[in-house]
């Protein structure tokens, strides 16, 4: 009887599939909890989105701060909902940008996710209990930043079973995410889909790089967190796996509020921090933001020494001791031409071609002609032969007045022209 071997390419990928469902077994076994007890946690979501700890661009309306509906699951495998580095499904695309779970729900098709109600501002708290089996200790949540273009805060694949126990206390510090879906800086920029779509990524104090988005915090090593998850042991019993779901949830024996607030107490000195920092924070320091200068101005007079400016305005005001706004404007010296002499002896080129004779009066100011008639606009001509009215304007500059068909007086530069024109 012949046998026949098996190509090393099938042998290859015979052991590359078998190694491969050994390592997912493994992890998954990693994964579950010892403990032969299903567990009830009440979980609380603490939200601190204020303007106090992040006052850059804080939303006050249309709409103001608040948090969607906070969705989660329980599950065996890591990365069930959502995970750093990968791209989001379309239910989580939507859930992120509008809120809405359902399509996230159908996608995911598990019988162990739960939502908790919405927070209606930046700050406050809900709380709900959840069930956790002991083959499936891992939990998934997130929540969408309201407003925002596809941010969110969450959590991962968090074990709430160690060391084949269940924990009693967990605090999880939020930060934001990016789901990579939208293109927006701001927590009000409108819809544009980023394309191609881009991993989901967390947002740091100076990540996104970029002035304007709301986030940025240069100062700032770590952004204060947004909120934190409570998780707080409440209850455990044996498992029937030949019970389901919904048939455990009807037996089990909930403990009493009296009993519940016992068992909190006696467990306080039992926390366990995951990436927690719960410090009281004093404000977050915003530094001032101011525009670029402006172009600089025209010199404040037309010939000799002046002044010229330019200006600046306030992008951002500073909070919480940051950096305050620097100089809105800025002058310097500037110099045009020189001015003509005092004392003038011949009209202006243009008009030397009329001129015959010339006489000068010196005056030691604008006053020094005496009115004796309205007062005349610059450029205007008198309408009558006796009026002496002569004026000048702010620069001292010269003007032509027409006094009769003979002859014109021209003042420049503080002195007065008589000149005789040929007829």
């Amino acid at each position: 009887m012949e046998t026949t071997s098996l190509p090393a390419s099938a042998i290859f990928l015979t052991f590359f599939v078998a190694n491969s469902l050994r390592e997912v077994l493994s992890e998954i076994n990693a994964t579950a909890c010892q403990s032969v007890y299903a567990s009830n946690f009440s979980l609380t979501f603490n939200a601190e989105w204020s303007p106090q700890n992040f006052p850059k661009q804080y939303p006050i309306y249309r709409p103001p701060a608040q948090w969607s509906r906070l969705f989660g699951c329980s599950h065996k495998s890591p990365d069930f909902i959502w995970t750093e580095g990968g791209l989001a499904s379309p239910g989580l695309k939507v859930f992120v940008e509008d809120g809405n779970y359902e399509l996230l729900a159908k996608e995911l098709e598990s019988d162990t996710c739960f939502l908790i109600d919405a927070i209606k501002a930046g700050v406050g708290k809900q709380s709900s209990t959840v069930t956790l089996m002991p083959d499936s200790p891992l939990i998934s949540i997130l929540a969408r930043i309201i407003p925002s273009p596809d941010w969110f805060v969450g959590v991962n694949s968090l074990n709430l079973c160690k060391s084949g126990h269940w924990e009693e206390v967990v605090i999880f510090d939020l930060y934001p995410w990016d789901a990579g879906t939208d293109s927006g800086f701001v927590f009000s920029s409108p819809n544009f889909a980023t394309e191609p779509q881009e991993p989901i990524s967390p947002i740091t104090a100076q990540s996104p790089a970029h002035p304007a988005n709301s986030f940025y915090y240069p100062r700032l090593q770590k952004l204060p967190r947004l909120g934190y998850l409570e998780f707080r042991l409440l209850s455990t019993q044996m498992v029937n796996y030949n019970e389901s779901l919904m048939d455990r949830e009807a037996n089990q024996t909930k403990p009493s509020f009296a009993q519940r607030t016992e068992k909190e107490s006696s467990i306080n000195s039992g926390v366990v921090n995951e990436n927690s920092e719960n410090k009281a924070m004093k404000g977050t320091p915003l530094d001032c933001e101011v525009s670029e200068w402006s172009p600089w101005g025209l010199c404040s007079h037309t010939c000799g020494s002046g002044l010229r400016q330019r200006t600046r305005y306030i992008l951002l005001q500073p909070a919480n001791d940051g950096e305050p706004c620097p100089e809105l404007l800025l002058l310097e010296q500037c110099e045009e031409f020189l001015c003509p002499s005092s004392y003038v002896t011949e009209p202006p080129a243009n008009m030397k071609q009329n001129t015959t004779e010339a006489q000068t009066t010196e005056l030691s100011s604008a006053v020094d002609v005496p009115p004796t008639s309205e007062t005349l606009a610059f450029g205007e001509f008198l309408q009558n032969q006796n009026d002496s009215r002569m004026i000048l304007d702010e620069e001292m500059r010269y003007t032509n007045l027409s006094l009769n068909h003979n002859s014109t007086f021209l003042i420049y530069n503080r002195s007065i022209v008589n000149i005789s024109i040929s007829p």
